[in-house]
C-alpha cells in the first residue's frame, strides 16, 4: 500500500500549493500567463541544482516528457486563470474529471482494466464535477461554463502526464526514475515560459511589471510554494511508477477536503489574506461534491 499512502501525501502537499497560489493571486492580482513565467523562474535553482547532481539523460522518453512539460505550462494557465476567478476549492474540485480521462487512457493506451463499480465510480465524479460548477446568484444557481471549459481542457493535458509518467517510469522496458521524469516534463515548462517572454512584448513588460512589484517578500512566497509543489509532484511520481495511473489519480481526489479546510481556517484567521465563500448553502454545496468525489474515487479504486 506505499503507493496509496504517496498519493495521499501527493494531495496534502497539492492543496498547501493550491492555498499559496490563491495567495498570491489574491495579494499580487498576477496576470495567469506571467504568473506561471514567474514560476518557471522561481523553479530554475532546483533544475539546476538537480541537474548538476543527478545528470538526467536526455533521449526520446525524456524529450516526449519535455513536449509534456510544454503543455502543462499551457494548462497550468488555464487553471491559474480559474484560480484567479473562483474560490479554490471549487476550481481544484473541477480538477477531479481527471479520473475519468485517466481511465479512459489507461484502458487503452496501457491496458490497465476497469470494472462496472469503477464505470460508476467514473459518473460519480462527473456529477460531482457538475454539482460543484453551479453558483449561487440571487435566488438562482448559474452555470460556469467558462469555468467547466477551461478546467476540462486542463484535465485533458493533466491526465496526458500521467498516462506518460505512468509508462515511463513503471511499464516501460527501460524505465526512468521519477525525479528524472519531473526534471524533463519541467524543463518543457521552461522553454515555454522563456518562450513567452521572447515572443511577447507585453508579456515581457507585464512580466517585469509584476516581478518587481511583488518583491523579496512576493519571491520567498513564490519559492516556499513552488518547493511545496515539487514535493508533491515527486510523491505524486513515485506512485506512479508503483501502480495504476487511473487509481492514483481518482486517490488524489482528496485533494479539495484539504483545500477547502485549509482555505477556511486561513479565512477565519485572515480574511484578507485569503477569500473563501463559507456561507451555508456554498459549504452544502461543495460537501455534497466532496461526498460524491470520493465515493466515486472509491469504487473506481474497488
Amino acid at each position: 500500500m506505499e503507493w496509496l499512502l504517496l498519493a495521499l501525501a501527493s494531495a496534502v502537499f497539492a492543496a498547501v500549493g493550491a492555498i499559496v497560489d490563491k495567495t498570491i493571486f489574491n495579494r499580487y492580482k498576477n496576470d495567469p500567463v506571467s504568473f506561471q513565467v514567474i514560476i518557471a523562474v522561481a523553479n530554475l535553482p532546483v533544475l539546476v541544482g538537480y541537474y548538476l547532481i543527478a545528470r538526467p539523460v536526455l533521449d526520446a522518453t525524456t524529450l516526449a516528457a519535455a513536449g509534456v512539460g510544454a503543455l502543462m505550462f499551457l494548462a497550468i494557465i488555464l487553471y491559474n486563470k480559474c484560480m484567479k476567478k473562483e474560490d479554490a476549492s471549487r476550481v481544484v474540485a473541477l480538477s477531479y474529471l481527471q479520473p475519468i480521462i485517466i481511465f479512459v487512457l489507461g484502458f487503452f493506451l496501457l491496458g490497465e482494466s476497469g470494472s462496472v463499480a469503477n464505470v460508476v465510480g467514473i459518473l460519480l465524479l462527473i456529477l460531482s464535477a457538475i454539482l460543484i460548477s453551479y453558483k449561487r446568484t440571487g435566488k438562482a444557481f448559474r452555470f460556469e461554463n467558462d469555468i467547466l471549459l477551461m478546467m476540462l481542457a486542463y484535465d485533458v493535458m493533466v491526465g496526458i502526464r500521467y498516462i506518460v509518467v505512468r509508462w515511463s517510469t513503471g511499464l516501460s522496458a527501460t524505465p526512468h526514475t521519477p525525479l528524472d521524469m519531473m526534471f524533463w516534463i519541467l524543463c518543457g515548462s521552461q522553454v515555454m515560459a522563456y518562450a513567452t517572454l521572447v515572443l511577447s512584448k507585453q508579456k515581457r513588460e507585464c512580466f517585469a511589471r509584476e516581478a518587481k512589484r511583488m518583491g523579496f517578500g512576493g519571491w520567498a512566497l513564490r519559492e516556499y510554494g513552488n518547493l511545496i509543489d515539487l514535493l508533491g509532484v515527486a510523491l505524486l511520481f513515485y506512485a506512479l511508477s508503483l501502480h495504476s495511473a487511473a487509481e492514483i489519480s481518482a486517490l488524489t481526489a482528496a485533494q479539495p477536503f484539504f483545500v477547502f479546510l485549509f482555505s477556511a481556517i486561513i479565512f477565519k484567521l485572515s480574511p484578507k489574506t485569503m477569500h473563501e465563500d463559507l456561507g451555508s448553502a456554498s459549504i452544502i454545496q461543495k460537501l455534497a461534491a466532496f461526498a460524491l468525489i470520493v465515493l466515486g474515487s472509491w469504487l473506481i479504486v474497488s
